[in-house]
């Protein structure tokens, strides 16, 4: 029975070299989760740091873009309207060329009356002093 149990205290002992090396082992893994953990919850907080970064940054891009929306809504106002003064200035300047040509006929018609009149005048003017020059002489 001694024997026995003198194989019972060495298979202890080696039941204890076993737990020792089984809770090395786990205290191995366990702190190789614990820099996992760590390096993981760096990583993390770098990317929430990137991602506010980026929140920051989209932010101020839609800004911008808002911004632009604004500029080219304005610039297309103005175009829009400048095309609509233009059209009302060729409109005007067809009218104004219409009224042009038309007091170039007033002015010819005129021009034509003012020399029939003026022949007139002068055809008068001659037989009044052929009329006079015969009264003289006589």
């Amino acid at each position: 029975s001694s024997g026995s149990s003198s194989s019972s205290f060495s298979g202890n002992d080696g039941g204890n070299d076993d737990r020792d090396q089984i809770s090395e082992a786990l205290r191995t893994v366990l702190s190789h989760m614990d820099e996992r953990n760590t390096k993981l919850h760096s990583i993390n907080a770098r990317l929430d740091a990137d991602q506010s970064k980026l929140e920051v940054n989209l932010k101020m891009v839609r800004s911008k873009n808002s911004i632009l929306i604004g500029e080219r809504d304005s610039m297309t106002k103005s175009l829009r309207e400048a095309e609509r003064k233009a059209t009302l200035l060729e409109e005007e300047k067809d009218m104004v060329q219409r009224g042009v040509g038309d007091l170039k006929d007033r002015v010819s018609t005129l021009t034509v009356i003012n020399r029939s009149l003026q022949e007139q005048v002068d055809s008068m003017s001659n037989s009044h002093v052929k009329q006079e020059n015969e009264k003289y002489q006589s």
